[in-house]
């Protein structure tokens, strides 16, 4: 079946660039899209008005962490707001005490995520973190919502926990970051091109510093062997900055690339500290984009404090573009 929106306003790609059309139309041939531009004169078997609207592609969101800490405690820790250390302002449980929540309530929260995130116009979720179990029911709730996502479960081999006094410490665990990247390289086994082919696969290294130099090097084996992409966050914050220079000597970017983690199908979130000189300096972005040219990853998102900055985004855009 044939159908015809027509618009007063719609944006579409002319092979080059995004374009504007005025009074113009968006043609669907059952599940494809056979025409986005100008006025359609050919035959359609329907014709639907979208008058006063805007017709545009659908965004995507690049790092969607579903409430993955919904069972722990959200209290600030009372102590004096620190500058770049928002990811650890949420307070964490104590080791032993982090409770999982009900699985009604883990079927809210994903409902709930998904559709904020289609009410905001996007159509493509790269689902990085989020709340474990009941693969089935995930599946089931992206075919019928429509949604278009990329997921699988993250895994890790150093938890996070925090002490009485708020302090931020690391339980390593061998044994589970690689019962979780099991876990993971099942999920992409069963579900990758489910859901008419919008649940796609996608391996998810929680965090550079949360994951130890073998799991990271055995993460991106499983992302080539599977024929997938891999996603982890990297230069997110100051405490996982200082942590990989203590460890590694060397930035957490200029770490993935050395131990081969960083290709085309390489997905880093954040990747905005790679010195300790302001962001904002113009030699640093030179350092920062290096590694990351040279591998051809990607860098899915940014502060809002460093998308407010003119400099700051218009590097990363040519970045993007390079």
């Amino acid at each position: 079946m044939k159908t015809a929106h027509r618009r007063r306003l719609g944006v579409a790609y002319n092979g080059t660039g995004h374009e504007v059309h005025e009074r113009g139309s968006v043609v669907f041939e059952d599940d494809r899209i056979v025409h986005a531009g100008g006025a359609y004169t050919g035959p359609v078997d329907a014709r639907l008005s979208a008058r006063g609207k805007l017709v545009s592609p659908g965004s995507s969101t690049p790092t969607c962490t579903r409430p993955g800490t919904a069972g722990l405690p959200a209290a600030r820790h009372g102590q004096e707001r620190l500058p770049h250390f928002e990811l650890h302002e949420l307070r964490r449980a104590p080791q032993g005490q982090d409770v999982a929540p009900p699985p009604e309530a883990v079927a809210a929260l994903r409902t709930f995520v998904f559709l904020h995130a289609l009410k905001q116009g996007t159509t493509t979720t790269i689902d990085v973190g989020g709340l474990r179990g009941d693969w089935e029911g995930y599946a089931r709730l992206v075919a019928d919502l429509g949604v278009r996502v990329y997921a699988s479960p993250p895994f890790r081999d150093r938890n996070t926990f925090m002490d009485a006094r708020g302090r931020l410490y690391y339980d390593y665990d061998a044994a589970a970051g690689q019962q979780a990247l099991k876990e993971a390289v099942e999920f992409v086994r069963a579900y990758d091109g489910t859901a008419e082919g919008r649940l796609r696969g996608m391996l998810n290294a929680a965090q550079v510093e949360t994951c130890s130099e073998p799991l990271l090097r055995a993460g991106k084996e499983a992302a080539r062997e599977l024929d997938v992409p891999i996603h982890t966050h990297a230069g997110g914050n100051l405490i996982e900055f200082q942590r990989i220079m203590d460890e590694y000597r060397k930035t957490p970017v200029q770490f993935l690339a050395d131990i081969g983690f960083l290709d085309e199908r390489t997905l880093l979130g954040h990747a905005v500290f790679t010195t300790a000189r302001h962001f904002c300096q113009r030699w640093k972005l030179r350092r920062l984009s290096a590694p990351m040219i040279q591998t051809k990853c990607t860098p899915d998102s940014a502060p809002a404090g460093i998308s407010r900055c003119r400099r700051c985004s218009g590097r990363r855009s040519r970045l993007r573009r390079r």
